[in-house]
């Protein structure tokens, strides 16, 4: 008898987990694309991420190296949220809550307006499949703190 987490699923168990109603409460907005959409982007394959990062440097490391030269080319963000959101919803994600660094814009020349409008026109593309609600600082500490009104 096998007991792997993997052993025994099949590609329909696969379909059927898909098909259950998700959430997913803390997700990066664009560490969220797969990364086939980087490779696309970039014109060339990444290596694969190490199953664990030996500590929080290493993952930064991996970020800073190959998925953040990405970001510069024109539309990358664009082709990552759509690939991200794209993913949850092939996943069977119905609600989700993501965090965009606020310094985003600002690394890609871009207004925060500008911005904005991207991530707006992207959740409207899967608006009927997906509610996303951004994280932010002051949204997760009254989580912990239990203290959010309204």
């Amino acid at each position: 008898m096998e007991t792997g987490s993997q052993s025994g699923a099949g590609s329909a168990d696969l379909r059927a987990l898909q098909r259950v109603p998700k959430t997913d409460l803390h997700c990066h907005g664009l560490l969220s694309a797969p990364l086939e959409t980087y490779a696309a982007i970039l014109g060339h394959a990444l290596p694969p991420p190490p199953q664990r990062f030996g500590n929080f440097q290493a993952f930064i490391d991996y970020i800073t190296t190959h998925l953040l030269p990405a970001l510069p080319e024109p539309n990358a963000v664009r082709r990552l949220l759509r690939a991200a959101f794209d993913r949850m919803v092939d996943d069977g994600v119905v609600y989700a809550e993501m965090s965009l660094d606020l310094m985003l814009p600002e690394f890609l020349g871009s207004s925060a307006e500008a911005f904005a409008a991207l991530v707006s026109d992207e959740c409207g593309r899967v608006a009927d499949r997906l509610t996303w609600r951004r994280r932010s600082a002051s949204h997760a500490r009254c989580r912990r703190t239990r203290s959010c009104r309204g």
